[in-house]
Parts: C-alpha cells; structure tokens; sequence
C-alpha cells in the first residue's frame, strides 16, 4: 500500500500546477544562458575573422616592404640615385645633358649657373645635403 500511495503523490506532485511553473522557470533559465553562450560565441567567431583579415593584410605588407626593400639594396637602384641624385658618374663615361626645347628663352636662362646652383656646388657640399638634409616632398 505504501507503494500504491507513494505513486499517487507522485502523480499530483507531476500534475501540479507549482512544479509546472518550476520546470517553466528553469527551462528558461537555461534557454538564457544557452542564448548568451551562443552570443558569446558569434562575437568570437566575428573576431577571429578580423584578426585573420588583419593578419594576412600584415602579411601581403610585409612582402611589398621586402620587395621594395629588395629593389633598394640592389646595385641597378643605387647607381641610378648616385647618378641623379650626386650628379655621379662612372670612371670614362660622359654625361650629355639636353636642354629643354620647348620654350628655349626659359631653359637658357635656367642653364646659365647661379651660385648655390648644383651645377656651381662641390662634389662635397652636395654629399653633405643629402646624407644631412630631409628629403623634400612634392
């Protein structure tokens, strides 16, 4: 008999109205933590995806900065600079330099030399303003 009671509890206890509202509660509990976990993971995803992003934009910038870095140190780049930057030359070349033809009042008075003029300035001075003085930029 004992047994035949302890079903018949059992019974109204499950068809309460109390446990109902019970099991409600904690079914909503957990769709709500359920539901911040999800969130939590979207934001991480989203984030991954950025910092991927990120990183391989850091990558594709370090090759062209090793590419240029590249065409820098090699010979053809710094004799060009020597030669036009330095007014330099190689030992039996000569330099032929034309005029502008195009307004040829203008290009005689820019060729004739006025003094701190790179065409009257030692090979010295000019060494000395370009390793010391800042580039100029356009």
């Amino acid at each position: 008999m004992n047994r035949a009671r302890y079903r018949d509890r059992l019974k109204q206890a499950l068809r309460s109205r109390m446990l109902t509202l019970a099991l409600l509660i904690l079914a909503g509990l957990i769709s709500l933590a359920l539901g911040r976990e999800v969130a939590r993971y979207v934001a991480v995803r989203q984030e991954l995806e950025r910092l991927t992003s990120e990183i391989t934009n850091a990558e594709s910038s370090t090759q062209q900065l090793e590419h240029v870095l590249a065409s820098l140190k090699s010979t053809t780049f710094q004799e060009g600079a020597a030669r036009t930057r330095l007014n330099l030359q190689k030992p039996g070349e000569k330099v032929l330099v034309i005029p502008n033809v195009s307004s040829t009042n203008q290009s005689i008075r820019e060729a004739e030399p006025t003094d701190g003029s790179p065409a009257t300035e030692s090979n010295t001075r000019r060494w000395w303003k370009f390793i010391f003085t800042a580039p100029q930029s356009s």
